[in-house]
């Protein structure tokens, strides 16, 4: 598969970890969302992308509505 971005060919799948947390003042007592995730980078021109789990998700929505 290759980049979305430049569709470059040169693209390789990272292990990462990620700490997800939402923006503003009034979110500063929802806890961080920890994400380790197989990521897919090109090489070529840094686009990456990673697919949350339903759960993972799931808290990223609950926190935003908190």
């Amino acid at each position: 598969m290759g980049c979305k971005v430049c569709a470059s060919k040169n693209v390789e799948s990272l292990p990462g970890e990620l700490t997800l947390t939402l923006p503003g003042v009034t979110n500063l007592k929802v806890s961080p969302i920890y994400v380790c995730r197989e990521m897919l980078v090109c090489l070529t021109c840094g686009f990456t992308e990673l697919r949350l789990t339903e759960a993972e998700l799931l808290q990223l929505k609950t926190g935003s509505q908190a």
